[in-house]
């Protein structure tokens, strides 16, 4: 059976999967999601008890037993799953919405009902300045309320993971792992790039092999900053309600170091179709909220080489990862992902990380070798430029 014949079946036993998951009868409302994407997401309401009027979220991964489903897809649920059950433990509803509980025979989420509160998209590119700066705030102070809540609780996170029955790949010690090759993947990433590039090695080779080492210490080694991280903490992934923003769509969280969230807004947004800037001054803004609401729950946050040598090493993790798809965009065409040409993209993440190092005294021979990416990449992309600020702030910086 194949995903799109699976997505058209699905409704027909949903209400009955959703009532026996939540014990309570249900009725579905409308399906909120297209039918050939990957989640088939749903509203229901309950029918009848104490609850009778209520709405809730369903989220299934599609084919979730079937053989042609990827592990990447159930990995997801398995992610999501772990992480909505362990917020909600700590404190229901409060940074994502609740979670009601999973199936893992059949990829099944049930969550409460935000309604139809905006995301942090419509304020960025549709709302005015103290709109977008007031979202903008609520979204980091969440980041580092979830960050504060899940720190120091690794051995929570793996209990969770194995009363859900998810493979041992998502336990922390096997996460942390994993960003270390993911390191040697962006150094192999940077090399394509140089030669793509035609430029010379590194000035100092073994220099540059410490740095890199130092950045894989950092990630894979995060001490007092290993956290619950969303890794996708996107606009869309933002709901903005009366109450603060809460996050949705955990399927990339895991355990991870802290900044790897709470530098988005400066990266910015690595992973978003939504990514533009926001203006200089408010991102100090910004930084200055997460790193005082951190510090309450981390101590450490509040040590300045610490936080400054944590801040340089995840941006030049970020713009590791980044070094195979710019290799891949030099010898082509500018192309568009959201709102935002890839070019644009590359560009602002260098400057950010050179700007950034300099301003440390980190990672002298990355910051140069990615120094002559930029200059080499301004001749050949003539057009691109830095990303652009947020419409929605357009009106205070014109």
């Amino acid at each position: 059976m194949g995903l799109l014949e699976c997505a058209m079946i699905i409704p027909m036993n949903l209400s009955e999967a959703v009532a026996m998951l939540i014990g309570r009868p249900v009725e579905l409302v409308d399906l909120l999601s297209e039918a050939d994407r990957r989640n088939l997401v749903a509203r229901l309401r309950v029918t009848s008890g104490a609850d009778a009027g209520r709405t809730v979220i369903a989220k299934q991964t599609v084919g979730f037993d079937l053989p042609d489903t990827t592990e990447e897809d159930r990995l997801r649920f398995f992610r999501e799953a772990a992480a909505a059950t362990l917020l909600t433990r700590l404190a229901p509803g409060e940074h994502t919405p609740r979670c009601w509980g999973s199936d893992r025979s059949t990829g099944l989420m049930i969550f409460d009902d935000l309604g139809t509160d905006a995301t942090l998209v419509q304020p960025l590119l549709d709302g005015s300045a103290g709109a977008a700066r007031s979202a903008m705030i609520s979204f980091v102070r969440r980041l580092a309320a979830i960050h504060g809540a899940t720190a120091y609780r690794s051995a929570d996170w793996d209990r969770t993971v194995t009363d859900l029955g998810a493979p041992a790949a998502l336990l922390t010690e096997q996460v942390l792992a994993r960003y270390g090759r993911g390191i040697d993947d962006g150094a192999q990433g940077l090399d394509r790039l140089q030669n793509e590039l035609g430029l010379s090695p590194a000035g100092n080779p073994h220099g540059l092999a410490a740095e890199l080492d130092s950045v894989k210490q950092t990630l894979t080694r995060p001490g007092p900053f290993t956290v619950l991280v969303h890794n996708d903490p996107c606009p869309d992934n933002v709901v903005i309600t009366s109450s603060g923003a809460r996050l949705l769509d955990f399927e990339f969280g895991r355990p991870g170091h802290a900044l790897i969230d709470g530098l988005y807004p400066q990266l910015p947004f690595p992973s978003c179709w939504c990514c533009n800037r926001v203006p200089d001054d408010l991102g100090a803004e910004l930084a200055w909220f997460y790193r005082a609401d951190l510090a309450v729950r981390i101590p450490q946050a509040a040590d300045d080489a610490l936080y400054a040598e944590a801040t340089v090493h995840v941006m030049a993790y970020w713009l590791l990862m980044s070094f195979e798809s710019i290799a891949e965009d030099v010898p082509v065409e500018s192309r568009t992902w959201g709102i935002a040409s890839t070019r644009s993209r590359a560009l602002t993440r260098l400057d950010t990380f050179i700007h950034t190092a300099n301003a440390t005294g980190r990672l002298s021979e990355l910051a140069e070798l990615a120094q002559r990416i930029r200059a080499e990449l301004a001749v050949r992309w003539t057009e691109a430029d830095q990303l652009p600020i947020y419409p929605g702030f357009s009106a205070a910086v014109g």
